[in-house]
């Protein structure tokens, strides 16, 4: 009505309110402070409830308004009609193959079985129960004959006032619901900031059948949480929403809603799984989503929903999904604003075989897969000892099939997995040919044995950081055991970790292991390896200074880096882009140990040997070596700086190094008495302490040590060439 309380009425005084409902469900609201004087606040057309068994009055308030309204003079007038009218079926929902819902025209006296029998064979129900007192559920002994029409007798049904339906006949026909019958068609799982929809997490739900479809009785999951979905009907091609009790309040206006969301944040902004399961326990519908497939990280950051692009391939998940283009942000309750044909041409393939223990395997598809293989033994053989699986455990639309063998894999050597046979995904792709991968039983890793190889903490705009890992042990190492963490520079402690990997995943020896949120975001900046592990929940590196750490899940320690925007090649203009890579790999954790990715190899090597890699320390015991004589300071990712590199019998010594220009003068002081170790290096990218770079020629290196056991004073004296090219 738009009625103000306190500007029209104010505090202290009384109103009267008239409330007339016609007896063609026109409603009409009356107010004034005398009862011959009252105006009209507004009128509407509601014929939701058509009969009446009692009054009552329900007002909302604030805490401050407690116990300052009060209502008197309460009176119902108007003319009572007795109910003459007999109960009768308004709906009847085949809930499964054996279950049935009444619901009724009014609320009934309870009936007896006998009231109800299926014509075409005289069967009764075998239990009866009323669900509401205008809804009946019952179950037959023997399932209904699937697309055969039947129809369902209904006699002596009697409603509160005594009125007795004697007869009726209710057609319908069971026809069971396949998988994808109904599709999960849109997701909002970040609604702020709002665009223009209400600001309310939602699923939506399509029926993609001719035939109504009951939802009663199924199953939502969401995450690690479960709901039933009670009483809910899906028209055909139509849609339906779920969401929290506030949300289908604000969201009823777009389509059916059904509150099953207990909070306003159910559904994680990072990604999680969604399936639809039906009163049979089966999955009608999955879907696994993640951020990245909004491929629009403004719109990835709130207000816009994910929306399903084709419906027919609704089994097919990343590539079939994309942010809303509706200028509202999503479509609830009618057609994705990106629909369109989405035909699938790719076939699956194996992505990973994982090894949960010495007698159990997973292995892991690119998507959902079916076929017969994965139900036969025969299918999957390890190498050497031809085992094959006693035991297989696969569910139809999952990316995984589980292998259980009765002989037990030994440690510390290599198997290979053989697989072969009908496996496709559910647009008939098979996948190409017999596959093979190897494997073994991963060992937790020790300090020292996983280096982190590379880092990307300054991407470009579109771009993903990434952080690159590598094996530096004989040993085959467990991805799963792992975690990755920031930690602030000053205070060391821990801003953000993850696992970076499901249990039992393999890291073999020498191999590189790139961890990034988004590897196809990689792929088009930078010519990379083959593997990477996209990881859910990837800690943000900062582009200024940050501590990179790879832990034990214990949280033991295994390699951390320090890094900072000052470690790059000085005379590069802009470092956005550009990675900063490990130069050598034995474990030396110094800031001259890393060195900026060469333009030639596109300022970062993800995946890929690094450009700036070298091999061993040069020095031999008791001496100074420079490596290369000769260098070339340009960021080409040859011979781009000079390792002045030593190695001592013991610890603790002091160093002073010094490079001298041809006249004798003192350009750069590369240390001034840096405690050293027993062995490691210094570098120099032929810059001055001013910052500038110093031209070509020949240059003098000094190096003094001062060794506190035997208070010696080691002098070396060393020459270089810088080189520049014109």
């Amino acid at each position: 009505s738009g009625l103000n309380w306190e500007q029209t009425v104010g505090t202290g005084r009384s109103l009267v309110i008239r409330v007339v409902r016609s007896q063609a469900g026109r409603w009409q609201l009356m107010a004034g402070m005398q009862a011959d004087s009252l105006k009209n606040l507004g009128e509407a057309m509601d014929e939701t409830f058509t009969r009446a068994a009692f009054m009552g009055l329900s007002y909302r308030y604030t805490s401050t308004a407690d116990q300052k309204l009060w209502v008197d003079n309460i009176e119902v007038n108007g003319t009572f009609v007795a109910d003459t009218d007999a109960p009768v079926v308004v709906s009847l929902q085949v809930l499964s193959a054996q279950e049935l819902l009444l619901v009724f025209s009014e609320p009934v006296v309870p009936p007896a079985r006998s009231d109800f029998y299926l014509k075409e064979n005289l069967a009764l129900p075998d239990s009866i129960s009323m669900t509401a007192p205008d809804r009946l559920w019952m179950h037959f002994a023997t399932p209904f004959a699937d697309t055969l029409f039947l129809h369902l007798e209904i006699a002596n049904l009697r409603d509160m006032a005594g009125n007795v339906l004697l007869r009726q006949s209710y057609g319908f026909s069971y026809r069971p619901c396949m998988p994808y019958d109904v599709v999960v068609n849109e997701i909002m799982a970040d609604p702020d900031p709002s665009v223009a929809l209400p600001a309310a997490e939602y699923i939506e739900l399509l029926n993609r059948t001719s035939r109504d479809i009951s939802l009663d009785g199924w199953m939502i999951s969401y995450g690690s949480a479960q709901r039933q979905l009670a009483g809910a009907v899906i028209q055909p091609q139509g849609y339906f929403l779920l969401s929290t009790p506030e949300g289908c309040r604000e969201l009823s206006s777009f389509a059916p809603c059904l509150p099953v969301f207990t909070s306003a944040t159910s559904l994680n902004n990072e990604g999680s799984c969604i399936a639809l399961v039906s009163r049979e326990g089966m999955t009608v519908s999955s879907v696994c989503y993640s951020p990245l497939w909004y491929g629009d990280a403004f719109k990835a950051g709130g207000g816009w929903s994910l929306e399903l692009i084709d419906p027919g391939g609704a089994c097919r998940e990343e590539g079939n999904w994309r942010a809303s283009c509706a200028a509202e942000g999503g479509t609830p309750g009618k057609k994705n604003s990106v629909f369109a044909s989405n035909p699938d041409m790719m076939a699956p393939s194996v992505v990973q075989v994982a090894v949960l223990s010495d007698s159990v395997l997973v292995v892991v598809f690119s998507e959902k897969v079916e076929g017969s293989a994965l139900a036969d033994s025969l299918a999957f053989t390890v190498l050497p000892g031809g085992m094959h699986p006693c035991h297989l455990s696969f569910s139809s639309g999952k990316k995984e099939d589980t292998l259980f063998f009765k002989q037990k894999f030994l440690p510390a050597f290599q198997y290979r997995l053989h697989i072969r046979g009908d496996i496709h995904d559910c647009s008939g792709n098979r996948m190409s040919g017999d596959q093979s991968f190897v494997f073994a039983l991963p060992e937790v890793p020790l300090a020292g044995e996983v280096v982190i190889n590379e880092v990307l903490f300054d991407a470009f705009p579109g771009c993903s950081e990434f952080v690159e890992l590598f094996n530096a042990s004989p040993k085959v190492l467990d991805m799963g055991s792992m975690v990755l963490a920031t930690r602030h520079p000053l205070t060391g402690n821990i801003i953000s970790s993850t696992r970076i990997a499901s249990r039992g995943t393999c890291f073999f020896p020498g191999e590189y292991l790139v961890l990034t949120a988004d590897s196809n975001a990689l792929k088009l900046f930078y010519s990379c390896g083959r593997r990477f592990c996209q990881v859910s929940g990837m800690p943000a590196l900062n582009d200024d200074e940050s501590i990179v750490s790879l832990m034990r899940a214990d949280g033991t320690v295994l390699e951390e880096l320090h890094y900072s925007a000052s470690m790059h090649f000085p005379l590069l203009v802009r470092t956005e882009g550009v990675s900063l890579e490990r130069i050598y790999t034995h474990p030396l954790q110094e800031q001259n140990n890393w060195h900026s990715a060469s333009s030639d190899a596109g300022y970062a090597t993800p995946g890929r040997k690094n450009s700036q890699h070298r091999d061993d320390l040069p020095a031999a015991v008791g001496n100074i070596d420079l490596s290369p004589d000769v260098f070339t300071p340009d960021n080409d990712g040859k011979e781009d700086y000079l390792t002045i590199a030593y190695r001592f019998d013991d610890p603790g010594n002091m160093m002073a190094i010094m490079i001298f220009d041809a006249e004798g003068r003192v350009v750069k002081h590369i240390a001034d008495n840096a405690i050293a170790g027993t062995e490691g290096f210094f570098t120099w990218e032929g810059i001055t302490d001013a910052g500038q770079p110093v031209p070509t020629g020949m240059y003098g290196v000094y190096v003094e040590v001062v060794v506190p056991v035997s208070r010696k004073v080691l002098k070396y004296k060393k020459t270089c060439v810088v080189l520049r090219r014109e």
